[in-house]
């Protein structure tokens, strides 16, 4: 079992090792400086902070959930509609908003502590899709 410190407390980023370690379980390789994850996410660690300053993720509609994800990352809230990745009911959109230590450059790749962060969210039963998030 690997251990895995994310954050470290510059991000607010929780420690993966206690039980958090399922996300590097589902992973297929080929990130930028960490491996990359598979299925839910619909980026790249290279294109993971090209965006609008966020994440979206479609998970289950209930404050149960809501307070689980924000266990993974602090900061997760639920948007509570269909967002712009169109979350189908029993699913609703959520926002993950980036800080710029989540970033390598402005538009640029994760850091390796986001990107495992994001593997995090998607390894989590109740989450379908984690996407880039885009304000209209």
């Amino acid at each position: 079992m690997a251990l895995l410190c994310v954050g470290c407390g510059r991000s607010g980023l929780r420690d993966l090792a206690d039980g958090g370690d399922q996300a590097l379980d589902r992973v297929d390789g080929g990130g930028v400086g960490a491996k990359s994850c598979s299925g839910k996410i619909t980026f790249t660690q290279a294109e993971g902070c090209l965006n609008d300053g966020a994440l979206e993720l479609c998970a289950t509609d209930d404050a149960a959930t809501e307070a689980e994800l924000a266990k993974v990352v602090p900061g997760v809230y639920r948007v509570g509609t269909p967002g712009r990745s169109r979350c189908l009911p029993p699913k609703t959109a959520y926002l993950w908003p980036l800080e710029p230590g989540h970033c390598v450059s402005y538009h640029g790749a994760m850091t390796d502590e986001a990107w495992a962060a994001v593997c995090a969210l998607a390894a989590q039963p109740q989450v379908s899709q984690v996407s880039a998030w885009w304000a209209e």
